[in-house]
């Protein structure tokens, strides 16, 4: 039997089928680095951006990550939203500012005006780049997803962790973060990790980051944001339940409006018929109908005894 390809040994077949799988995988490898980059960003300027502002501003204006990724869905899968869907976005929007205003620290943003630390043009500029940054990676994510359906989801996560683990090395060996690579990988700064309060949130995290995938494969990035927002609404309620924690007026504004929102969003779109310019025909009456048909009946009759005289 002929061998494919004049494969005819194990080492021929073998390197074959390397020099394949090491050219694929560079072609997945390059792809997902575009994204793990922007997530990569988006880490390091949340590092960077926490030191610039309150937690309270913070959090607030990123909440305008639900428009941009509407906007970005729109632009990317060429596919427009409906008007209950930009409803939606919009309203959940707004009830995330509100929760957010809630829980304004004013000592934290006084004690930036007094050292004299206050967001100037350049932070907020770098909480853009931070949002879009963040946003465009979640889209982005998503076609690759969907249009690369033939690529199992886990190697895609592979792949993905891979490059994480570059871009920050990157950056930790760029100074970007403040800290050089020796300062950050020591023994010390490791055995954090495995601490009782660390490890859980490590687990999940990457929870988080294998589930998300999923979440985009069979959803989409929008209903991410509002699941994202919705977090940030129920939050509160669960510690306030376990926790005692007091619940706000801000609160309760905030879980009416982002429960609106959801719903807006769930609501299906009515689908109205365009019959301004088509023709329009008048109706016949039955009676109208009917005598036209005897008439049309007379005069066949009539014609077809004048012929039948005509031959005689």
């Amino acid at each position: 039997m002929m061998a494919p390809l004049g494969l005819e040994t194990k080492t021929q077949r073998g390197i074959f089928v390397t020099y394949i799988g090491l050219w694929v995988g560079y072609g997945i490898l390059n792809e997902v680095a575009k994204r793990q980059g922007l997530y990569v960003i988006y880490d390091v300027l949340s590092y960077i951006n926490l030191r610039a502002f309150d937690a309270a501003t913070y959090f607030l204006l990123l909440q305008f990550r639900l428009v941009v990724t509407g906007v970005l869905h729109q632009a990317m899968f060429s596919k427009r939203l409906n008007r209950n869907q930009w409803i939606s976005l919009g309203v959940t929007t707004v009830g995330c500012g509100i929760k957010t205003l809630g829980s304004r620290d004013t000592n934290g943003s006084t004690k930036l005006e007094i050292h004299g630390d206050s967001p100037t043009l350049v932070t907020y500029g770098l909480l853009m780049v931070q949002m879009l940054s963040s946003t465009f990676a979640g889209v982005y994510n998503e076609v690759l997803l969907k249009k690369q359906a033939l690529i199992p989801v886990n190697l895609q996560n592979v792949f993905m962790y891979i490059d994480s683990l570059v871009c920050t090395l990157a950056m930790l060996a760029l100074g970007v973060t403040g800290q050089t690579a020796q300062e950050a990988l020591t023994t010390t700064n490791f055995s954090v990790l495995f601490s009782p309060y660390v490890l859980p949130m490590v687990l999940i995290m990457s929870g988080i980051g294998v589930v998300t995938s999923l979440f985009l494969k069979q959803l989409d990035s929008i209903r991410k944001a509002i699941a994202s927002a919705l977090e940030l609404v129920f939050l509160p309620m669960l510690s306030a339940v376990f926790f005692s924690y007091p619940i706000t007026l801000y609160t309760v504004a905030a879980v009416c409006l982002v429960g609106f929102g959801v719903y807006v969003y769930s609501l299906p779109m009515e689908i109205t018929t365009v019959t301004r310019y088509l023709p329009q025909y008048a109706k016949v009456a039955s009676s109208e109908a009917n005598e036209g048909v005897s008439n049309n009946t007379d005069s066949i009759a009539d014609c077809e005894s004048n012929s039948i005289s005509k031959l005689a």
